[in-house]
C-alpha cells in the first residue's frame, strides 16, 4: 500500500504533544497530531521518525508526522491550503455564512439548494424553486423534482392534433377525440371524405374508421365496404327500364328483363325458388302427346337471360320399383315379381341380398301364391362363415379365417368348436420364471407363482399358489410382478431381494417447516405406502421477534427483516403478531439518526465477529464488524430499511458523525465521547491505545467506569474502539479518492480519538483489524 500524506487546516484548536507510536508490523488506521498541531505545506518522502506498515513521514512544525499505509495523515493549525484545494476542518467550514439564505449552505453546512429544471432559493434555511428555466414546468407542484417537464410551446399555445403538447399542460392532443373526430379519424390529420357518401368517424372493433352513413343519389353502397363509398350508380325503373316516379306501385320492382330494376347490384334476382321474377306459372306440358299420368309433369315458366321462357315438366321413365307409375302408362311397378325377386321380396325395396348376416339371401315363397308372404332365404355364406346353429338366421363366423393351429387367446383359432382347447395348448406354456417375474428367479414371496390360459387375456400369472401373494406388488397393466418396486413398506414387493429399493430417499435427512420453527428428521415411508415423507411437524410456537442474527426467528421466510410477513405470529411473551428487527438508533435532530452502537454483522457474539455479510447491525455485547472497504460499508449500510417505505439508511457523513459524537453539538476545544465530563482528555475510559488491550471490546462494554465511553445521548464507543468510515471523501491531484475516517481506534493515542479530531484520510479499498463503521438515517429506523 501506498501513503499519499496531506496538510489540512484543524477541525478545532488542539494543543497536543507529539505522538510517537511504538512500530507495529501490518497496517493501521491510526492517527497522529504533533506539537502546536501547526498545519505545514506536505513535502512528499520527507524525513523523520519510523511509521508502520510502509508509511510516509511528513515535517510538521519541526516535528514529525508518521502516516499509516494506505492512509493520508493530516495536520492541525493554522488556514494553509494543501493539495486539492482549500478544505476547513469540521466545525468551521461554515464561518460567517447564513445558513438561513445561503443557497449552497441551506439549513445545515454543505447542503446546496439544486432543483431539476428550476433555478433555486434558500428561504429559512429550506430550499425552495424560484422560478422554472425555459422550456421546463412544473405540472406535479412536487418540488422534490423540480421543474421535471421539459416542452417546448407553440408559437401561439394553442393544441392541434399533432401528437405534441403544443399548449405544454403535459397532455398530447387533449381535445381531440380519434375515435369519432371525421378530421381526425384514427391518427391526426386523417379525413373522411368516401366518395359519394355522408362518411363518419366510427370505432370499429377497436379501431377507428371512416364508415358509410348514407349514399348520395343515384349512388348505392352495394358491396358494404365503407373504404369506397358508395360505388354503385343506378335510378330505379319500372318493367323494362321504363323510367318511373316515387310511389309508382311497379316502379323500383324486380322484372325479368335487362334491368336491374330495383338496383340492388344483381339483374332479375327474387322468386329464385320458381325461376326468378315473373317464372312459376304453368306452361306446356310434356306428357308423350297424351294427358299426363303418374309421374309425369306438366313445365313451369322460368326467367332466362331477359326472357320468360317454360322450362319443361318430367316425362316418362324406366320403371322401377317403387310402387309409382314411372312409365306413366297408368299402371305402378308392373314388369317386377313379388314373390322371387331377391332385391323386392314381398314388397318394393325389400332387399335379400345382404338382409341375413355373414350371408348372401334370396327370396322364397315357401308355400306359394295365396300362403304366407314371401322371406328372405340362405342362398349362400360369406367366406369365413357358416351356417353353425341351423334355426339362427344367416351364417356364423368361423372364429379365425383362414384358421390357424390352436393357441391360448380366447379364439377357436381351429374352428373345432373349442375354445382354447387346452390339449392343443400346453405345450405353449412360458417359465413362470421369465414370463411373471421379468426373468429373475421365483423367491421370497414369488415362490409357488404359475401361468395358466387366461382367454382372450392370453397366458396370466396365477398367484393364488404363491408364497406370500399379498406381498407381491403386480403391475395392473401387465398383471406381472413390478419391474420398480410402488409400495414403500419393507417388503421385497418386486421379488429382486431388495426392500424399497425405487425409495431412494428413504433414510436420507429432511426438513420440515422454516427458520427456528423447522425440525429436521429422516425420510420414512408413507401410512398410504405411496411414497416417503418427513415424519416431523415443525414447531410454530418456537417463532419470536426477529432479531439482527441472521437467523429467521419468527418463521415466515425472512431473515432479519424489518416488517414481517403480514398474518406472522409469534410466541414470545404471549401470542401476538410478529415484530421486525428495528436498529437501536439515536436520534440527532429531525433529520439524522445514527447506530447506537458501532456496526456488527448478524451473526457476531461477544468472541467472534461472525460471517453474515448481507446487512450490519446494531447491537449491543458483540465484536463489531471491521475489515471491510468503504465502499462495502456503504453498501451494507444501503441494504438496510427504515421505517419509510422505499428508504435505506446510509454511511454517516463526516459532518453527520462529528455533530452526533459531540451529542448534537459542536465544541472548539477538544471533546470525547464521554458520558460525563467529556473534556478533559481521560485514558480509563475508551479503548484506546493506552488502554492496553490491542483488540476490539465488545459493543458497549462496561470497563467499570462511571465515566462509561459513550454520548450522554447514549452513543457508544466513537471515540476508541475502531476507527469509522464517513461518506466524505475526497480527490487528490493525482485523481486518487480518499474518505475521512473519524474516532479512532484501539491502536490510536488517546488525543487523537477526540470526536473533533479530523486527521484520517484512507483509500475506499482500504481495510484492516481497527475499521470498522456506523450507519445513519434520514428517517426514523
Amino acid at each position: 500500500m501506498s501513503a499519499f500524506l496531506w496538510t489540512l487546516r484543524a477541525a478545532a484548536p488542539l494543543a497536543l504533544s507529539v505522538v510517537m507510536l511504538t512500530a507495529v508490523s501490518g497496517c493501521t488506521t491510526e492517527a497522529v497530531c504533533f506539537t502546536a498541531c501547526t498545519g505545514v505545506e506536505a513535502e512528499q518522502g520527507g524525513s523523520g521518525g519510523g511509521g508502520k506498515g510502509g508509511s510516509s513521514g511528513v515535517e510538521l512544525g519541526g516535528s514529525t508526522m508518521t502516516g499509516t499505509s494506505g492512509s493520508i495523515m493530516i495536520g492541525m493549525g493554522g488556514d494553509e491550503t494543501g493539495v486539492g484545494g482549500k478544505l476547513e476542518d469540521a466545525g468551521t467550514a461554515c464561518d460567517n455564512v447564513d445558513l438561513q439564505t445561503d443557497p449552497n449552505n441551506c439549513g445545515t453546512c454543505g447542503n446546496v439548494c439544486i432543483f431539476t429544471g428550476a433555478d433555486s432559493m434558500c428561504v429559512k434555511g429550506k430550499c425552495e424553486i424560484s422560478e422554472c428555466r425555459d422550456a421546463r414546468y412544473d405540472l406535479d407542484g412536487d418540488p422534490n423534482n423540480g421543474c421535471e417537464y421539459a416542452c417546448s410551446p407553440a408559437a401561439d399555445e394553442t393544441e392541434v392534433c399533432n401528437y405534441l403538447d403544443d399548449d405544454c399542460d403535459g397532455v398530447i392532443d387533449n381535445g381531440f377525440d380519434l375515435t369519432n373526430d371525421p378530421q381526425n379519424c384514427g391518427v391526426c390529420g386523417s379525413a373522411c371524405a368516401l366518395l359519394h357518401a355522408d362518411s363518419q368517424c366510427q370505432d370499429q372493433g377497436g379501431t377507428p374508421s371512416c364508415v358509410v352513413n348514407g349514399c348520395d343519389d343515384g349512388w348505392y353502397d352495394i358491396d358494404g365496404v365503407d373504404a369506397n363509398g358508395c360505388e354503385y350508380q343506378c335510378e330505379k325503373t319500372g318493367p323494362g327500364g321504363v323510367a318511373c316516379t316515387a310511389g309508382d306501385p311497379g316502379c323500383g320492382v324486380e322484372a325479368c328483363d335487362a334491368y336491374d330494376n330495383d338496383c340492388n347490384g344483381v339483374i332479375n334476382d327474387g322468386n329464385e325458388a320458381n325461376g326468378g321474377p315473373g317464372g312459376g306459372q304453368a306452361c306446356l306440358e310434356y306428357c308423350g302427346g297424351m294427358a299426363c299420368k303418374g309421374e309425369c309433369t306438366a313445365g313451369i315458366s322460368s326467367c332466362v337471360g331477359s326472357d320468360l321462357v317454360c322450362i319443361p315438366g318430367k316425362g316418362p321413365s324406366l320403371e322401377v320399383c317403387d310402387n309409382k307409375d314411372n312409365d306413366c302408362d297408368g299402371v305402378n311397378d308392373n314388369g317386377f315379381d313379388l314373390s322371387s325377386d331377391a332385391n323386392n321380396c314381398g314388397s318394393c325395396g325389400t332387399s335379400c341380398v345382404d338382409a341375413l348376416p355373414n350371408a348372401i339371401g334370396k327370396c322364397l315363397d315357401s308355400d306359394g301364391p295365396g300362403g304366407t308372404a314371401p322371406g328372405c332365404a340362405i342362398l349362400a355364406c360369406k367366406s369365413g362363415y357358416k351356417d353353425l346353429v341351423p334355426g339362427t338366421p344367416g351364417c356364423e363366423a368361423c372364429p379365425k379365417f383362414p384358421t390357424t393351429a390352436e393357441t391360448c387367446n380366447g379364439i377357436d383359432d381351429d374352428c373345432d368348436g373349442i375354445v382354447d382347447n387346452i390339449v392343443n395348448v400346453a405345450a405353449q406354456r412360458p417359465a413362470p420364471a421369465v414370463f411373471c417375474n421379468n426373468g429373475r428367479p421365483l423367491t421370497g414371496a414369488c415362490v409357488g407363482v404359475t401361468v395358466k390360459c387366461g382367454g382372450t387375456d392370453g397366458w396370466v400369472c396365477d398367484y393364488s399358489g404363491a408364497a406370500s401373494p399379498s406381498d407381491i406388488e403386480i403391475d395392473p397393466v401387465t398383471n406381472k410382478v413390478r419391474v420398480i418396486e410402488a409400495s414403500c413398506d419393507g417388503k421385497d414387493g418386486n421379488c429382486d431381494g431388495q426392500n424399497d429399493e425405487a425409495f431412494l430417499n428413504k433414510g436420507d435427512d429432511c426438513t420440515i417447516g422454516t427458520g427456528i420453527c423447522a425440525r429436521n428428521g429422516k425420510y420414512a415411508c408413507k401410512a398410504d405406502k405411496t411414497g416417503t415423507e418427513c415424519p416431523v411437524t415443525a414447531v410454530a410456537t418456537d417463532a419470536k421477534d426477529e432479531l439482527c442474527n441472521g437467523l429467521d426467528d419468527d418463521c415466515d421466510g425472512q431473515i432479519d427483516e424489518r416488517v414481517p410477513v403480514a398474518g406472522s405470529t409469534c410466541f414470545n411473551g404471549g401470542s401476538h403478531a410478529c415484530l421486525g428487527y428495528v436498529e437501536p438508533m439515536v436520534k440527532v435532530s429531525n433529520n439524522l439518526w445514527v447506530y447506537s452502537y458501532e456496526a456488527s454483522r448478524p451473526d457476531s457474539t461477544a468472541t467472534d465477529p461472525g460471517v453474515y455479510d448481507v446487512r450490519s447491525c446494531s447491537k449491543a455485547g458483540v465484536l463489531p464488524w471491521t475489515s471491510i472497504s468503504q465502499v462495502d460499508a456503504a453498501a451494507t449500510c444501503a441494504a438496510i430499511p427504515t421505517s419509510v417505505t422505499g428508504t435505506k439508511m446510509r454511511l454517516c457523513t463526516e459532518a453527520e458523525w462529528q455533530t452526533s459524537c459531540l451529542a448534537g453539538g459542536a465544541a472548539t476545544t477538544a471533546s470525547w465521547s464521554y458520558s460525563t465530563l467529556a473534556t478533559p482528555y481521560d485514558d480509563d475510559v475508551c479503548n484506546d491505545a493506552g488502554a492496553g488491550i490491542d483488540a476490539p471490546w465488545v459493543t458497549a462494554f462496561n470497563n467499570g467506569q462511571s465515566q462509561r465511553c459513550r454520548t450522554s445521548t447514549q452513543l457508544w464507543d466513537m471515540s476508541g474502539n475502531v476507527a469509522e468510515w464517513t461518506s466524505s471523501c475526497i480527490t487528490s491531484a493525482l485523481g486518487k479518492p480518499y474518505c475521512r475516517v473519524r474516532g479512532g481506534s484501539y491502536l490510536t493515542q488517546g488525543p487523537a480519538t477526540a470526536c473533533n479530531f479530523s486527521f484520517v484520510l484512507d483509500v475506499p479499498t482500504f481495510l484492516n483489524t481497527d475499521l470498522g463503521f456506523r450507519c445513519c438515517s434520514s428517517v426514523a429506523p
